[in-house]
């Protein structure tokens, strides 16, 4: 009778054991799911210019660099810093959102430009500095 209940404690043990380890892959496998969920739905400038008619009236993550305000609630976004090959005109509500020069990640409807040398237009939704 004596070993009928260290058997059962025993079994009882193992099973907390592999429950327990089972858990712990669990929180680890999922504890990287928010970073990769964020990369993986920004589009390149290059991208959004080259293939625009896939993006009008879409939602979009672009990234790169605002290097000039035209007005207020007018930026512009380059690829690089210094010499971009593609410029986006960004429009946002400068009530709401606050940008400045620098690199960011942004979020909203695309739709095409008609001025020359502007590849398209975003009216901003977010925007996260990077």
């Amino acid at each position: 009778m004596i070993e009928n209940k260290y058997s059962e404690g025993e079994n009882m043990r193992k099973q907390l054991v592999i429950i327990g380890i089972i858990a712990l892959l669990v929180c680890v496998g999922l504890s990287g799911c928010q970073q990769t969920k964020n990369n993986s739905n920004v589009i390149s400038l290059q991208e959004l210019s080259e293939h625009l008619p896939r993006y009008v009236g879409k939602n979009i993550t672009i990234e790169g660099y605002i290097s000039n305000f035209i007005s207020s609630g007018i930026a512009l976004l380059w690829d690089s810093e210094s010499t971009p090959r593609y410029i986006i005109q960004l429009n946002f509500n400068s009530n709401e959102i606050t940008l400045y020069k620098g690199m960011y990640r942004i979020t909203g409807v695309a739709s095409s430009s008609s001025l020359p040398n502007i590849d398209a237009v975003v009216d901003v939704i977010s925007a996260e500095a990077i």
